[in-house]
């Protein structure tokens, strides 16, 4: 059944991704700011700037995908026990 389900709940983990980025934005603005001051003090490279940028949004849709699928299994689990 979950691979059955498995398209429309990727499509859930981007809304889900979508929003929590929405959420996050002020936090993310923050962490350009600050890499942006590194930058200007020419005590980091824009290459490695642009590294820790993207980590930091890969790590943030690595946790929302785990998480939201997390809760499907566990809502899932506890249907069936439901039942």
């Amino acid at each position: 059944m979950l691979k059955w389900l498995e398209p429309a709940i990727e499509q859930r983990i981007l809304e889900v991704s979508d929003a929590c980025e929405e959420q996050t934005n002020q936090l993310y603005e923050e962490l350009i700011k600050l890499l942006r001051q590194l930058e200007s003090s020419n005590s980091i490279s824009l290459d490695l700037i642009n590294k820790i940028e993207n980590i930091y949004v890969l790590k943030t849709n690595i946790v929302v995908k785990h998480a939201y699928k997390a809760g499907f299994n566990d809502g899932m689990y506890i249907g069936s026990k439901l039942k």
